[in-house]
């Protein structure tokens, strides 16, 4: 008796199905659990039944989920506003090759942070009991501190980006590029390798061809804006900042010591108010006291105000 052809398909397509799920089902094994198919977007994505997060066909985690119970999510893509406030918490900042960004919670309850993406286009992760942040806040954790990764695509062009700690450190590993970043911490050391660089050779290009008087514009690249405005405001704690392109900088210490090096750093006036403090300039020069300024060569201003502690401010020399 020869099969009708209709049902001969009908079983391969059964076959053929099957198949497929007992190799869902060894990829599901190797990511710790069950898995079963998407295809979004044209791409193969599988998802993990056991951890409820998203890999694609190499393993690598894909845009826009969110396992609230573990505390770990991605955005659908770029995003240009990042707000992270936080009680006891570190609070690191790393580069990523992905084209979205990663965020890791990494606490015993990670449901104390509330986590939003408003429009697709701005992130944040907030302590709940932080609903009106300050710098006074008195109710500190002791014990463990928990922390907030955020891995960041090295191409993408913040707008802006506000970090707050009350007792954690802020750590930024690689070149961030944002026009805006604000930092606040109570107690803890905050520390910036890259502030609107991911290449010195490519930055050193620019300002080579940039025609005479101006600097490289936005419009020459998502990571060479004109600078960074940042601000940082520190009751006690050490800062660290390796190399950065600033288009202003304001600093508010009670007692600490602040290192930073500044691309350029003869363009900027320094505005000082200071009681038992000082500034270092890169040209040898110290400056201390109230309402004391040094005038740069630019239009950039540096307004530091400050109770105690040494701020050395250096001029960063790109090497081609």
């Amino acid at each position: 008796m020869t099969m009708k052809p209709a049902i001969k398909t009908l079983w391969v397509i059964i076959a053929a199905t099957f198949l497929i799920g007992l190799g869902l089902a060894g990829i599901g094994a190797a990511l710790g659990g069950n898995a079963f198919l998407s295809l979004a977007e044209g791409n193969l994505h599988f998802y993990n039944w056991r951890d409820g997060r998203a890999y694609d066909r190499h393993g690598e985690p894909v845009g826009g989920y969110v396992d609230l119970q573990s505390g770990e999510g991605t955005t659908q893509g770029p995003i240009s506003e990042l707000t992270v406030r936080v009680v006891s918490a570190d609070i690191y900042v790393k580069p990523s090759n992905r084209d979205f960004v990663l965020y890791r919670i990494d606490s015993g309850t990670p449901e104390r942070y509330a986590v939003n993406l408003s429009d697709g286009r701005s992130l944040s992760i907030v302590h709940r009991d932080l609903s009106g942040f300050n710098l006074g806040l008195p109710n500190v954790n002791i014990g463990q501190r928990d922390v907030i990764t955020i891995e960041v695509p090295t191409q993408m062009l913040l707008s802006d980006v506000t970090l707050s700690s009350v007792s954690g450190d802020i750590k930024i590993t690689e070149d961030l590029t944002a026009k805006k970043l604000s930092i606040e911490n109570v107690s803890g050391d905050v520390s910036i390798a890259g502030l609107g660089i991911s290449d010195l050779t490519a930055a050193q290009t620019l300002i080579d061809l940039a025609p005479t008087g101006e600097e490289p514009g936005a419009d020459t690249g998502p990571s060479f804006p004109t600078g960074t405005e940042l601000s940082i405001s520190s009751v006690s704690g050490n800062i660290n900042i390796d190399q950065s392109f600033l288009s202003a900088l304001s600093l508010d210490l009670v007692s600490g010591d602040a290192n930073i090096a500044i691309h350029q750093m003869e363009d900027f006036t320094v505005n000082l108010n200071s009681v038992g403090g000082r500034v270092e300039l890169d040209d040898g020069r110290v400056i201390s006291g109230l309402g004391v300024t040094s005038s740069g060569a630019g239009p950039k201003r540096a307004d530091i105000n400050m109770v105690s502690g040494t701020v050395r401010l250096e001029d960063m020399t790109i090497t081609p």
